[in-house]
């Protein structure tokens, strides 16, 4: 049969390695193990005090983390770990999963429960990598594939290298890519002239329009002569807002290549209904119309307010549930907003009729932050949003992605809510700086690296036209590259957040304004990861994206595409679900695309539902007469570059 035939590559990344379940665990000794020295681990942690990892190695030179605090817990408190966003575990795996190259993310924490409200005291955050990657195996036949490029290999994972080191790369089908620089030693115009990466703009005020990406706070609308901020409980910020305050705030403001808000947070925060809300996008069109404000002639690129409620974002599933309760995602609920345009136009107001934003030439944002420990399997969320919104715009063929429709992230893990706050605050980053002391900063925790390449990749670039990084951009969150130098605190910070403990009393900061990172900034190398493996399909360029079938090793049943575009509820709903929270639960299964072209094929696997401890085979088909067998690491991405036929 055609289906029996395999594409086969000399690759030990296609050599099935199953790991042992991790359901059973116990107290390891670092005098059981044997250390692998060639691999130099990195690891910065957040409240040592509770979380101390330790890396130890097999004689097979695979690892396990070990936590070296002897920890005490109280009445019914338990301990949780976070490994990568998965569910919460009572204990770290003893079993050794980890391969060089990994790099591994958790949130540890000491708690009655581990959901929330996440009510939480004594956590941690740990952030291990275990050296770098492998060196890549020639592979002398098809399918080839695409790993991490050498430029982009974390010798510090303080660092943020890609927007340094990245060579100019062309992103396919026009994809945008933009970042916020966080780099002293280089120039936000060095990075955009050269497309590093393929960023096309930057975040970045003093650049000119052209290769400039806009950002507008609301208390931006503050123009001189133009009324406070209202503080009634009765209303919101904005509302004292005329339609002339709304115009000089528009004027100010230059038109850039890109734009986006935040309107509806901050001092002048504004609901999605208000007119204040609709006035401003009026204004910023006429402005893109006129000669004398855009002598660039740049196009209106507005793509809206980031976490609004105008457009569909994919909240959790069973927020969405009238009334409440856990409905599955392949319920019929979800599935009449994506089998139907008209039922994708009923999920929001942002397609109604010459009174939403679709009407007034704005775009839209999937906007993604990790608002739980257990993040991972929210991947399906906003690929399902991205999937509605697609359809609903209705202005492209299935699997090419709308022009108005853009994907952002932020990397890092933040509660919402004032209950929430514990799950982001508290967490002091430890740099010891050369003998003269250590410096403490309070960030937030981080999202696996690998997990979000693969949100970025599959989302931002399968299934929007992009990719915007959002972060903070004062000069207190640019650095320079010497360890030996402290960054000063940002004076509109709490003092709380920055603590200098010298090793002499009396002895200061290496203050410089160049200073080394406050918190680890490899998290930025995410976009430019997988903007590079987007780069690696060219040959399919313009060819829509779609779902791949595929099956688990010796199952003999193949996982078949649906038909009716509700393929990606299936992939949410397998296995134990969304709502799942024991030790070993699996929220969903693999997600994997291919396109052709020609005789080009690029094919892809990402399996948010598994850790990165994990492995498992899958055969993939993408189509009839080619086969690829991948042993797929949880949450990291697999991208593939064959052919259909071998002539």
């Amino acid at each position: 049969m055609l289906n029996d035939t395999y594409a086969t590559a000399l690759n030990a990344d296609f050599v099935p390695n199953p790991v042992a379940p991790n359901e059973t665990y116990a107290t390891a000794s670092n005098g059981d193990f044997t250390l692998n020295p060639p691999v130099t681990v990195q690891t910065i942690v957040a409240n040592p005090e509770v979380f101390t990892p330790a890396v130890e190695w097999n004689s097979a030179g695979k690892a396990r983390i070990v936590n070296t605090v002897q920890l005490t817990t109280q009445g019914s408190e338990s301990v949780y770990y976070f490994i990568g966003g998965m569910t919460a575990v009572t204990s770290l795996p003893t079993t050794y999963d980890f391969n060089p190259g990994d790099s591994i993310s958790i949130i540890m924490v000491i708690a009655y429960l581990p959901t929330s409200p996440y009510n939480w005291t004594r956590k941690a955050f740990a952030h291990i990598l275990l050296g770098a990657d492998p060196p890549p195996v020639y592979q002398s036949t098809l399918p080839y594939r695409v790993t991490r490029p050498a430029w982009l290999s974390p010798t510090d994972i303080w660092m943020a290298r890609g927007m340094k080191d990245a060579p100019t790369l062309s992103l396919p089908d026009n994809r945008i890519f933009t970042i916020v620089r966080k780099r002293t030693d280089i120039t936000s115009d060095s990075i955009v002239t050269l497309r590093r990466g393929g960023v096309q703009a930057v975040m970045d005020n003093n650049l000119p329009n052209t290769q400039r990406i806009s950002w507008t706070h609301s208390q931006d609308l503050q123009t001189p002569g133009a009324p406070g901020p209202y503080t009634g409980s009765d209303g919101y910020g904005g509302q004292s807002l005329s339609n002339d305050d709304i115009v000089r705030a528009s004027n100010s403001i230059p038109c850039a290549l890109f734009e986006a808000n935040e309107f509806q947070e901050g001092s002048y925060g504004m609901p999605g209904y208000s007119p204040q809300y609709f006035q401003w996008y009026a204004a910023r069109l006429q402005k893109y119309r006129s000669p004398d404000f855009n002598p660039a002639g740049l196009p209106f690129r507005d793509f809206g307010t980031y976490g609004g409620d105008a457009n569909y974002n994919g909240d959790p599933w069973n927020y969405q549930v009238p009334g409440g309760g856990n409905k599955m995602p392949n319920d019929t609920l979800f599935k009449q907003k994506i089998t139907s345009v008209d039922g994708a136009r009923q999920t929001c107001n942002y397609f109604f009729p010459n009174a939403g934003l679709e009407a007034m030439g704005v775009g839209a944002i999937i906007k993604h932050y990790a608002d739980q420990p257990d993040y991972a399997s929210r991947y399906y969320n906003k690929a399902f949003a991205a999937e509605v919104m697609a359809k609903g715009i209705n202005d492209t063929p299935a699997g090419i992605p709308p022009f108005q429709l853009i994907y952002l992230d932020w990397g890092k893990v933040e509660g919402l809510g004032n209950e929430n706050g514990a799950l982001h605050n508290g967490y002091f980053f430890t740099r010891s700086v050369s003998n003269l002391g250590t410096l403490k900063t309070a960030v937030h925790p981080q999202v696996d690296y690998d997990w979000q390449v693969g949100n970025i990749f599959g989302i931002g670039f399968c299934r929007t036209i992009g990719y915007i990084i959002f972060d903070t951009r004062s000069q207190y969150d640019q650095y320079g590259t010497n360890p030996n130098e402290v960054k000063a605190r940002d004076p509109n910070a709490n003092p709380s957040t920055w603590q200098w403990q010298p090793t002499s009393a009396g002895t200061p900061a290496p203050i410089t304004s160049a200073g080394y990172p406050t918190e680890p900034c490899r998290w930025h190398d995410a976009g430019f990861e997988a903007a590079y493996y987007y780069s690696q399909c060219s040959r399919t360029e313009g060819a829509p994206w779609q779902y791949c079938r595929y099956q688990f090793k010796d199952s003999g049943v193949w996982v078949e595409p649906q038909t009716d575009g509700t393929t990606i509820l299936e992939h949410a709903s397998a296995f134990d679900g969304p709502y799942a929270t024991n030790p070993t639960a699996r929220r969903g299964r693999p997600d994997a695309m291919f396109r052709i072209k020609d005789n080009a094929v690029d094919v892809w696997a990402f399996d948010p539902s598994r850790g990165k401890n994990s492995y498992e085979t899958i055969i993939l088909n993408p189509v009839p007469n080619v086969q690829i067998e991948v042993n797929l690491q949880g949450s990291k991405l697999a991208l593939f570059n064959t052919v259909q036929f071998f002539f």
